[in-house]
């Protein structure tokens, strides 16, 4: 079993800032519900208090390094110490989608076989940047959202197995 990735990037690879998104697109929202409707996401401590609350019919799953990790207004439904946990305990697709540093070491271990990439054409500046996606994963398939504001081009890339 193997993480799939959904994340927003800007132009200047940013994936937050402030501990939030730093643009607003009801497009890129739209296709996050979409992919996780009633799936399990998994996240970094920091992503999940930025949610600002429990995201409806999806499974929370929080990386801490504290297992005793609990939020005072919205418990996660499961915290583990190791990605790799995941997989013993969720069946189904598990979608990763953040933080940078979970993600980066989702990518180290080599734990991820797809990932759901929004570009989105903006150029705010942010504090929290996309880690380097691995030369490993080629686009399959890719979308673009110009009638949008802001725009957006949605990539799904998949691993290339060598052989």
């Amino acid at each position: 079993m193997w993480f799939q990735v959904v994340i927003a990037v800007n132009l200047k690879g940013v994936i937050g800032k402030d501990n939030k998104l730093p643009w607003s697109s009801k497009e890129d929202l739209a296709h996050f519900r979409q992919l996780t409707d009633g799936h399990t996401i998994v996240m970094g401590r920091k992503t999940f208090e930025s949610l600002g609350r429990r995201l409806p019919n999806r499974y929370h799953v929080v990386i801490s390094s504290n297992i005793a990790y609990k939020h005072r207004k919205y418990p996660p439904d499961l915290v583990v110490t190791d990605l790799e946990e995941v997989f013993h305990l969720r069946k189904g697709p598990i979608f990763l989608i953040g933080g940078a540093q979970v993600l980066e070491a989702a990518f180290e271990q080599d734990l991820v076989d797809r990932i759901y990439l929004t570009t989105v054409f903006d150029e705010t500046d942010g504090d929290v940047f996309l880690p380097k996606i691995p030369d490993s994963f080629k686009v399959i398939e890719q979308r673009e959202h110009f009638d949008c504001t802001p725009k957006l081009k949605v990539e799904v890339l998949e691993k290339v197995v060598s052989s």
